[in-house]
Parts: C-alpha cells; structure tokens; sequence
C-alpha cells in the first residue's frame, strides 16, 4: 500500500473514531479533518545526550536533590540535607553549583488550571520540509505564548508542542498561526482529557 495512502486512512479511521464519541465537541471533530488533509515530509534530528550527561558529572546525591527539588522546590536545605544523609552546607553548595552550570534553570509553581477558569492543554506534532531551518522555526515557535514546551524529536515527527488555550477555536488559530510559518507541512494535534503526574518518591 502506497504510504500516502496508508497515512490517510489512518487519519479518516481516527475522526471517525473521535467522531462517535458523544463527548467530543463537533468542532474539534471539524478541526481535525482539516489537519488530515496537510500533507507531511519526514526528516531525522540527531542529539548526541550521553556525551551531555558526562561532562555534567552528576552523582547519585546530585540527582536525589534534584528529585526533591522537582517534587517541591519550596524544601528547605534542611529538609534535603535529612533526606540524603549531608548536612546542610555541602547540600547549599550542591544546589549552588547546579544552579551554576545551568541544570537548575529556575524555579515555578504549579497550577491547578481548572480552579483559575476554562482551558484545553493539547499537544501538537509538526513536520518540517526537508530543507527548513529547524533553528529558526523554533524560534518562531517560542514566540508564541500558547506554546508552553517545546520537545524537538529524533524521526517522526520532528516537534512535538504542549499548547495551553482557552477553546477549540483558540486552538486553531495557534495550529494556523504555526503552519503559516511556510516551512511546517503537517500537523497532527491530540487534545488532553485528564493529566497524571508521578510524584517523586520521599
């Protein structure tokens, strides 16, 4: 079977599915029979990350305080100290030197988005064309507030996005705003029912 063909298929098999489902707002339904019909070209992104993990020479203790940070970053140095038997000064210097190198980036809070108002978290892949830019089509990305994260990938496809809107039809505008881009050729978008997060242990 040609793979056009095939590709296609798939993409009526899925609305019809998503189609059928009484919960599924028509719109939605509306909005994803018109990604089916852009078509896509696939190309590899290569990222050599265990070359990048041993320059940062991070040890067992470094990764334990980075999981508690992550689980809650309002812990204290005391708190982490206990929890992986340091006493707080070489904890601080751990955590300062983390921050330094750039593995601690920063620190935010979580929201429980349905207690503010209204909102779809969705998640958007895009293919390129063979001779974009990469670079510079995510830096446009990144200049949409929609967009929250941004995960380039090694095959297909060649980006995946956690969008953040307020509707269906927010939604697409943003994914129209980003096909407009000239270089996107595809688009396939998956709309968040519910979201589960392990928590770190301790």
């Amino acid at each position: 079977m040609n793979a056009d063909v095939g590709k296609q298929r798939s993409n009526r098999a899925r609305t019809q599915l998503i189609r059928s489902d009484p919960a599924v707002d028509a719109s939605f339904v509306q909005f994803l029979e018109e990604e089916a019909r852009v078509s896509c070209v696939q190309i590899a992104i290569a990222a050599n990350l265990g070359s990048m993990a041993g320059e940062l020479k991070l040890d067992e203790t470094d990764r334990r305080i980075l999981e508690l940070l992550s689980d809650n970053a309002r812990r204290t140095i005391a708190d982490i100290a206990a929890r992986v038997n340091l006493s707080p000064a070489p904890v601080k210097r751990r955590i300062d030197r983390l921050q330094q190198i750039g593995v601690i980036a920063g620190y935010t809070v979580l929201l429980d988005h349905a207690m503010i108002g209204p909102s779809i978290d969705a998640f958007t892949e895009l293919r390129f064309a063979g001779d974009a830019d990469i670079d510079e089509i995510l830096r446009e990305v990144k200049e949409i507030p929609e967009i929250h994260e941004v995960f380039t990938m090694a095959g297909d496809p060649d980006a995946l996005l956690r969008i953040r809107v307020d509707d269906v039809e927010h939604l697409r505008e943003v994914v129209n705003r980003l096909r407009r881009t000239g270089r996107v050729t595809g688009t396939k978008t998956l709309m968040v029912l519910d979201r589960w997060a392990r928590p770190s242990a301790g």
